[in-house]
């Protein structure tokens, strides 16, 4: 194997590991978010806490979204 390969592997590997750990920390992030807490900045007008409380309603499609990712 050339040095060029080996270096190609590498970057492949690196790239899906942080794919990979970028997607595990959306999950977590996702749906640790008390609900509560997220209808409390959507009252206050947080427009991203109203996204994500929109995500939130579905975890599943969520999960599963994240998780083929």
């Amino acid at each position: 194997m050339e040095v060029a390969d080996i270096l190609f592997s590498l970057l492949m590997i690196l790239l899906c590991v942080s794919a990979s750990a970028f997607f595990a920390g959306a999950e977590t992030a996702v749906t640790s978010i008390p609900y509560s807490r997220l209808f409390q900045l959507s009252q206050e007008g947080d427009k991203r806490a109203r996204r994500v409380s929109e995500l939130h309603k579905d975890k599943e499609a969520l999960i599963g979204s994240l998780l083929l990712g």
